[in-house]
C-alpha cells in the first residue's frame, strides 16, 4: 500500500538550533506504511517536534532562534500502482471475453 516518508532536514547555516541540527544530521525519518500522516510527529528524546498547524515544534522546548527547517516529504505508491494495473487488466480481460456490455462495466455488474 502507499507509504510516506518524512525526513528532517535543516538550512546547514550558524542559525541551526540543537534540536534540528540533531534530527537533520542524523536524517531522522519517520515512516507511515498505509496510515495517515498524524498532525505531530514525535521523537523519543526530544518529545513532538513537529505539528501541522504550527510546523517546526523542536523550537518550543525553549530554544529560540531563526532555524529554518522543514520536512522532506516522500511518497511510495509503487504497490497502489501495481494494484490498479491488476485491476486494470482484469476489467480488459472480462470486456474482451465478452463478459461485459458497456453499462455493466460502468455499473461494476456481470452479464447473466
Amino acid at each position: 500500500m502507499p507509504q510516506l516518508t518524512l525526513r528532517w532536514v535543516h538550512s546547514h547555516d550558524n542559525n541551526v538550533c540543537p534540536i534540528c541540527r540533531e534530527l537533520g544530521d542524523s536524517n531522522y525519518t519517520w515512516v507511515f506504511n498505509n496510515e495517515p500522516m498524524p498532525n505531530e510527529l514525535f521523537h523519543p528524546k526530544h518529545g513532538i517536534v513537529w505539528n501541522v498547524a504550527t510546523g517546526s515544534a523542536a523550537h518550543e522546548h525553549g530554544i529560540k532562534g531563526a532555524c529554518r527547517c522543514h520536512l522532506d516529504i516522500q511518497f511510495d505508491l509503487a504497490d497502489l500502482l501495481e494494484e490498479a494495473k491488476k485491476l486494470r487488466d482484469s476489467l480488459k480481460a472480462g470486456a474482451s471475453a465478452g463478459g461485459f456490455t458497456m453499462g455493466q462495466r460502468e455499473l461494476g455488474e456481470s452479464e447473466e
